[in-house]
């Protein structure tokens, strides 16, 4: 695929996800700031993403199940995020480990990297 048609594609991506971010809220809750912002943050994870491969976007898929992931939010944070189900059967992105809240603008995730792994002294 081109740049111009990933652009082009990214910008679908961006919109649909803003659009989902504010469905929400009345209008006049975000400004066009905001929303040019959202917008502009989801195109750096995205670009971020094209050049680290191991970063998957949620529109493509999320993890099959509950565990420990590194996410990339539309804020330009990276957390150590649990992918779980709560009460109500949603699954969503919690804080890890401690699980104190949900990290709202998801954009991308990726497993975490094995641990280094320790040599055993002879």
């Amino acid at each position: 695929m081109n740049n111009e048609n990933r652009e082009q594609q990214m910008m679908v991506a961006a919109e649909a996800y803003a659009a989902e971010i504010y469905k929400d809220e009345p209008d006049n809750f975000h400004t066009d700031e905001q929303l040019c912002e959202t917008i502009n943050d989801f195109c750096a994870g995205w670009r971020a993403a094209d050049q680290h491969p191991q970063w998957i976007p949620v529109e493509e898929r999320k993890p099959k199940e509950r565990g420990h992931y590194l996410v990339y939010s539309g804020y330009g944070d990276v957390w150590l995020s649990e992918w779980m189900q709560d009460n109500g059967g949603r699954w969503d992105w919690y804080v890890a480990p401690i699980c104190v809240g949900i990290i709202s603008k998801v954009t991308h995730w990726m497993p975490l990297p094995e641990a280094p792994r320790k040599e055993v002294e002879k």
